[in-house]
């Protein structure tokens, strides 16, 4: 090869270099050999990487915490299995109509509202391989018998008696792992709790045992 590339910054933009073989692009020039000499030390912001023939650090891409619903602070934070937590946003607690709070707020009966179908998130999933493991997106509530039962994909998850009042405490295993969730109803269509799960058999070298703060909406 007889050609030689030299890079001139000066006919890029402000705040821009030159990198052979990609043009102009922002960010600190690097020596970087790998992605350990990229790592700003927050994962919140994403993983990054390195081009080693470049010498030059890709970033990540940020986690996205967003549930979609303007009644909780979506909060990423390392400290939590899968990195989002949420906290219920000012205005949107049982003194609904405030600013944040968006529809108001029906309040939650425990004699009548344990039931019906909830979006998980943030979902919790994982693949053992040959078909094991699972993804649950959802969650149903019913009462039957004096028993709360909640069905998180392939898991039933049980209370009983059922509670008597918005908070709940539902566990239940499959061939994979056992799950307990806890959680508490701040409006008839919508509970915060935590998901905590233990692996067995194949699934407990597949998955990591964890707690998650999760919402349903």
């Amino acid at each position: 090869n007889l050609c030689d590339y030299q890079p001139i910054d000066a006919r890029c933009g402000m705040d821009e270099r030159c990198v052979v073989g990609r043009g102009c692009v922002t960010g600190p020039a690097t020596d970087c050999t790998t992605d350990v000499d990229c790592d700003d030390g927050d994962p919140c912001n994403g993983v990054e990487t390195c081009i080693v023939e470049r010498r030059l650090c890709l970033a990540g891409r940020p986690v996205d915490c967003s549930d979609g619903n303007a009644c909780t602070t979506d909060i990423c934070d390392p400290a939590v299995a899968g990195m989002c937590r949420y906290e219920p946003a000012p205005g949107c607690d049982a003194a609904a109509g405030g600013p944040d709070a968006g529809p108001p707020c029906d309040p939650f009966d425990p004699t009548s509202d344990f039931t019906g179908t909830f979006s998980l998130l943030p979902g919790q999933a994982c693949d053992a391989g040959l078909g094991g493991g699972y993804n649950v997106s959802s969650t149903t509530f019913s009462t039957a018998g004096g028993t709360l039962t909640v069905r998180a994909g392939t898991f039933t998850l049980t209370q009983s008696p059922a509670p008597t009042t918005g908070s709940f405490d539902v566990s239940g295993s499959n061939g994979c792992a056992s799950v307990r969730l806890t959680g508490e109803f701040m409006c008839r269509g919508m509970w915060r709790g935590t998901w905590t799960i233990n692996h067995t058999g194949t699934c407990a070298t597949m998955c990591a045992d964890g707690t998650a703060n999760v919402v349903g909406l």
